[in-house]
């Protein structure tokens, strides 16, 4: 990787000060700090035997299901997250 790039220098040097210029130029960084910077997390969840557990009780496995869903995104958003899609 190129040593100008913001990703190979120490993380102190983002603390406090942009972007050097070269990166700027070369990435498309201007203005960039470690304010700027936001980190993500993406959680992705399954059910086994889901069409199975449909096939028994439909209406148990979709209150089961939404139980699940409606607990996880109740942590996402104490811990100040937030959730904006599911499918399936």
């Amino acid at each position: 990787m190129d040593k100008d790039h913001p990703s190979t220098r120490p993380a102190s040097n983002f603390a406090s000060s942009p972007v050097d210029l070269p990166a700027q130029r070369r990435y498309g960084y201007e203005g960039v700090t470690a304010v700027d910077r936001e980190l993500a997390a993406i959680l992705s969840t399954d059910v086994a035997g889901f069409s199975r557990l449909t096939a028994l009780d439909e209406e148990r496995t979709i209150r089961a299901l939404n139980l699940c869903h409606g607990r996880s995104a109740e942590l996402v958003r104490e811990h100040g997250g937030r959730v904006f899609g599911q499918h399936g």
